[in-house]
This record gives structure tokens, sequence and C-alpha cells, in this order.
């Protein structure tokens, strides 16, 4: 089986991609990371979602923006996961089987970083699981913050449910 080019996250998944950047980076640092790899955008009237999707087309279709957003990344996440760079699939499976329902979302995403670089095809299964249960863990933290820090009728303001 071929392995991917050489520049970072070249294999991942978009989904790979957007989830990792909405975990690790906020609107402003996104907006940030954008401007640095398209000097010529207009980011004041953009909706949140579209400033992901622009900086993960850059990833995966650009070489040099790859290699900007993947040095943004290791910043942020390479002291949580060094150990694992050159760590067997087999392992970091292993162990995100292990922790993946306790662990903070740093080094969650710090463990899908790592998932995420790899140039090999054989890795896309295990990125895939990952992605999934990221987005579970997301939707569950989501739900959860919003129905302990709400009451039952602000949830739904101005409809009358019955």
């Amino acid at each position: 089986m071929k392995t991917c080019s050489l520049h970072p996250m070249k294999c991942a998944s978009d989904d790979c991609v957007n989830l990792l950047l909405r975990l690790c980076f906020d609107r402003t640092e996104i907006t940030s990371l954008l401007k640095t790899i398209q000097t010529d955008v207009e980011t004041d009237y953009v909706v949140i979602g579209a400033l992901y999707r622009s900086v993960t087309k850059h990833v995966r279709e650009d070489s040099a923006s790859a290699v900007t957003v993947d040095a943004e990344l290791r910043k942020r996440l390479g002291s949580r996961v060094s150990f694992l760079e050159h760590t067997c699939m087999r392992e970091i499976a292993r162990m995100w089987s292990q922790v993946r329902d306790e662990v903070d979302g740093i080094s969650a995403s710090a463990f899908l970083w790592i998932v995420a670089r790899s140039k090999s095809p054989y890795w896309r299964p295990l990125e895939s699981v990952m992605v999934e249960d990221l987005h579970y863990r997301s939707a569950r933290s989501f739900t959860d913050t919003t129905t302990q820090n709400c009451p039952q009728e602000a949830l739904l303001p101005g409809l009358n449910v019955r």
C-alpha cells in the first residue's frame, strides 16, 4: 500500500483536520492562522465554520500551509504526546482505547494530531474511530454543560412547549 505525500495531514480526512482545528484554535486564533497562510483574505464577515473549512482546505491542498498549521499544532500539542511520535499504530490504538473516555480535550487532540500526521493509509481506520469518539464527547460535553447550567424554562425561550 502506498503512503501519502510528505506534507503533514495530507492523508487525514477533511473531517479529521477540521475537528482538530476546531478543538485547538478559537475564532481569533483560526482567523490569524488563515491570514498567515492566505494573506489576501478578508475575514471580518466570514462565518466561523467557513474559517475552519478554509484552513482545512489549505492544509489538505498546499504543502506550505500544511507545514505552517502543523508547526502551530506542534506548539500547542507537542509536549502532550512527544513520546508517541514514533510509536506504532497498535500501541496508540491500545492507549486511546484506555483513555478516550477520561482524557482531557487537549490531550485527546494531541492523540488525534499524531494519527492525522501519519502518512500510512493503515492509520485511517484508527483516525475514523478517534474522530467519531471526539465528536461524541464534544456533543455530550455541550449537552451536559447546557442542561446543568441552564434552567429548564430557559432552554427553549419563547416557545410554549407543554
